[in-house]
C-alpha cells in the first residue's frame, strides 16, 4: 500500500498570514502602552491631590551675632543672648519654589532690669528655593513690628531639611538680616540661627 505524500505548509501562505496579523499586533501593543500611561498618570494625579501644597514650620531662633558692621568705621558683635520662637507657612506653587511668611517673637535673655523682656516681634514674607534635595536658599523682607520705631530690611539665608518619615521633617537654617533704618540701640544687622519641625508637602 503506497504511503500518502506529507503535506508541507505553503511558505507564501504563511508569509501572507503573518503580514495580516502584524497590524493586529501593533494595535494591541499601542493599546497596552496607552493603558499603562493612563494608569501612571492617574496614580500621579491621585498622589498630587493627596498632597496639599503647603508647609508649616514650628521652631526656635537664636541670634548668633548682632550689630555687625563690615565697614572700616565699626566692626563689632554685640554680646547678647536673644532666643525666640518662630511659626511659618509656605505655599509650594511651583516645583522647588515656595512663597513664605514667618512670624517671630524673640526675648533678650541677657537684658537688664530696665530693658523690655521682648526683643522684637518680626514678620517676614519671602521665598525659599530648593537648590538640590534637602538644601535650599531663602530670601525675604523682615518687618520689625515691635518695639518702635518700625524698621524693615532684607534677609538672605541657606537651610537644610531632613525628612522624619511621612509628612514630618526637621529644618535648620542660617540667615543674615540687614535693616534699612539705622538704630544704634538695637543694631543694624544680625546673624540668626533657626531650627525646628516642618510639616507638609
Amino acid at each position: 500500500m503506497a504511503s500518502r505524500p506529507s503535506l508541507q505548509p505553503n511558505p507564501l501562505l504563511t508569509r501572507v498570514s503573518a503580514m495580516r496579523s502584524l497590524p493586529l499586533l501593533l494595535v494591541a501593543a499601542t493599546l497596552a502602552l496607552s493603558t499603562g500611561a493612563e494608569a501612571k498618570k492617574a496614580r500621579r494625579a491621585k498622589r498630587d491631590s493627596d498632597e496639599l501644597p503647603f508647609r508649616f514650620r514650628f521652631g526656635l531662633t537664636l541670634d548668633g551675632a548682632r550689630d555687625i558692621e563690615l565697614s572700616n568705621a565699626r566692626k563689632t558683635v554685640a554680646d547678647e543672648a536673644v532666643l525666640g520662637g518662630n511659626v511659618g507657612a509656605s505655599y509650594v506653587g511651583i516645583e522647588r519654589l515656595s512663597l513664605d511668611v514667618d512670624l517671630e517673637l524673640a526675648m533678650n535673655l541677657a537684658r537688664e532690669e530696665k530693658d523690655p523682656l521682648f526683643d522684637r516681634l518680626q514678620l517676614t514674607p519671602g521665598a525659599r528655593f530648593d537648590i538640590i534635595e534637602n538644601l535650599y536658599v531663602r530670601a525675604g523682607a523682615p518687618f520689625l513690628l515691635y518695639p518702635s520705631p518700625f524698621n524693615v530690611g532684607v534677609l538672605a539665608g541657606v537651610g537644610y531639611r531632613q525628612s522624619m518619615g511621612g509628612m514630618l521633617g526637621g529644618y535648620f537654617e542660617v540667615a543674615y538680616e540687614r535693616y534699612f533704618l539705622k538704630d544704634d540701640n538695637r543694631g543694624e544687622s544680625r546673624v540668626v540661627l533657626r531650627g525646628g519641625v516642618e510639616a507638609g508637602n
